[in-house]
């Protein structure tokens, strides 16, 4: 699983992370970092400027967007692959009902480590089970430090720390220069 994180919300970081989200599916996650939790259609100011639009017409919540996928789940899929089975109890570790269904999709309460246990055929005396561990991670946090220097000069920069429990991480600043390291520069 590959975890992209894009650097910025602008027209090309929302680009981004949606072509990367369409092309990567489901088994990859995609974080877009903002320094706003607005964003602001700008091509649509000038309609602002003369009347025909409010602001608010034109400036939008990012978390709506973005909650439509977290980047850390709790929701899990699972399959039963056993031979020769006709009735299912899945008790999912967290305390909540068990399920009957053959392959349910289950949604544990937040981050931890759950022991899932599906037993088949359990009224029967050729009953079996098996037990499974299922570990939802911390949602990681973002710490970006900025180093302005002079103001037009082009001369800043910007580093992005990502903590936590992460896989390989991948870079895209919303900037002209599209950098791809932690740390953006000339900002």
């Amino acid at each position: 699983m590959a975890r992209i994180v894009v650097l910025g919300a602008g027209v090309a970081g929302h680009t981004a992370a949606t072509f990367a989200k369409h092309w990567l599916g489901d088994k990859h996650e995609v974080v877009v970092v903002s320094p706003n939790s607005k964003w602001n259609w700008i091509p649509s100011n000038i309609w602002v400027g003369v009347g025909q639009m409010t602001p608010e017409d034109v400036v939008f919540e990012l978390a709506p967007v973005y909650q439509k996928g977290e980047c850390f789940s709790p929701d899990v899929a699972f399959l039963d692959n056993s031979i020769g089975a006709y009735e299912w109890l899945w008790d999912f570790g967290d305390g909540s009902p068990t399920s009957t269904e053959q392959n349910p999709a289950h949604t544990f309460p937040g981050p931890g480590t759950y022991i899932v246990q599906l037993i088949i055929n359990p009224d029967d005396l050729c009953n079996d089970s098996t037990t499974i561990e299922i570990t939802i991670p911390e949602p990681p946090t973002l710490d970006l430090t900025n180093v302005n220097t002079v103001c037009g000069e082009c001369d800043g920069s910007a580093t992005i720390t990502v903590n936590g429990n992460v896989g390989p991480i991948s870079y895209i600043w919303d900037d002209p220069n599209s950098q791809t390291t932690a740390t953006a520069t000339d900002l």
